[in-house]
């Protein structure tokens, strides 16, 4: 790699960070659109990289990507076009058509390739009521919402293995926690790679007796991980235990932004990044 390319790199990568340190900014993500579009061009085909990286690999190779040139197009102007589309927020019904073929033809490079996908068994959508399972909801020209189960994102009994075995035990072929019956906790990670601001917890239950409270059956979330007064354990004689959200919300929706907003804190926090200005969003 030149000098001038590592420092082209360098500078990209740097105003992405930027974007993610600044969730609700919109001008970092359009000064991220500027360089996308100033270092629009070619790029070394990852095919035929992954194909020379293994090991003991001889003889005749053609890359259909490439077509054995070794280079590709990075897309650069067009992700740069589908953030500012995002960003203006207009009606135009072009551009908003445009933005849907540009997603659908690139969501996988944008989103997932480089490792920036949250993880095996996520989902990628624009739409604002996606169906089950865990989801990454792209607005603005980057994934700003989470859809997940609570153990996934904090970390904890892996809710997919306590679905498909009775005494919950890894069911031996759980991809959300590798056969271990535990989480990691990705929330970190995602937000690292995503200007993600909201979390929405798909596996909670509101509890019968508060309709504002929402309770998580065998979670061992515990005060350790939300702040005190968000979250209380209890242990109730019917189900043995698990952990609820303080039932001191004026409402249903208070209480899901509450939790939603420990969740991102929570994350970046652990990820080392700075914690949200969450009066921007007002």
């Amino acid at each position: 790699m030149t000098a001038t390319r590592h420092h082209a790199e360098a500078t990209g990568n740097a105003l992405y960070a930027a974007v993610i340190a600044n969730p609700f900014a919109t001008l970092p993500r359009l000064v991220y659109a500027d360089w996308l579009d100033e270092n629009s061009g070619d790029e070394e085909c990852p095919e035929c990289r992954r194909w020379q990286s293994v090991p003991g690999t001889t003889g005749p190779f053609y890359c259909h990507p490439c077509h054995g040139t070794g280079r590709v197009p990075n897309h650069y102007a067009e992700r740069a076009e589908f953030i500012r589309i995002e960003v203006d927020g207009g009606e135009n019904t072009a551009a908003v058509q445009r933005a849907s073929d540009l997603f659908d033809r690139h969501h996988g490079r944008w989103f997932w390739s480089d490792g920036k996908g949250p993880a095996d068994g996520f989902g990628l959508t624009r739409s604002t009521s996606p169906p089950g399972g865990r989801w990454l909801y792209v607005r603005n020209g980057f994934g700003e919402t989470v859809i997940t189960d609570l153990a996934w994102w904090v970390g904890g009994v892996c809710d997919d293995c306590q679905g498909h075995a009775e005494d919950g035990s890894p069911d031996g072929d759980c991809r959300a926690c590798n056969n271990t019956g535990r989480t990691p906790g990705h929330g970190p990670e995602v937000v690292s790679r995503h200007p993600v601001t909201r979390v929405v917890i798909s596996d909670r239950e509101p509890d019968e007796d508060w309709e504002d409270c929402f309770f998580w059956p065998f979670s061992d979330i515990g005060h350790g991980v939300l702040p005190l007064g968000l979250v209380r354990t209890d242990h109730l004689s019917h189900d043995g235990g698990g952990s609820r959200v303080s039932n001191t919300f004026p409402t249903r929706e208070a209480a899901e932004a509450a939790l939603s907003r420990a969740l991102v804190d929570l994350a970046r926090e652990r990820a080392g990044l700075p914690p949200i200005r969450w009066e921007a969003s007002q």
